[in-house]
């Protein structure tokens, strides 16, 4: 897929730019997981991990693959990237 947008090309620049983001997307690239296994797989604090893949939800990089509700009533949902690689090449024009 060949993205036109400017819009979606600052978007994905500023995703990887940011080292948590590419955490959270290297993490749901292959399964999709809940905040909580992503916040213990990579370190990340647990109100960054959900500004940021709220983020990403927003500007749809992560979609949610569905929400869970436990046995004693919470609900957590698991996420998952909407891209399996990213290739860039830049050329001038």
């Amino acid at each position: 897929m060949i993205i036109q947008s400017q819009s979606a090309k600052r978007v994905i620049l500023s995703a990887l730019a940011d080292e948590e983001m590419t955490k959270i997307l290297d993490s749901v690239m292959y399964h999709s997981k809940s905040i909580a296994d992503i916040t213990r797989e990579n370190n990340i604090a647990h109100t960054t991990c959900y500004r940021k893949t709220n983020w990403l939800i927003n500007e749809g990089l992560v979609r949610v693959d569905k929400i869970i509700i436990t046995p004693e009533g919470k609900k957590f949902s698991l996420y998952y990237s909407v891209f399996k690689s990213i290739n860039v090449k830049y050329e001038s024009n």
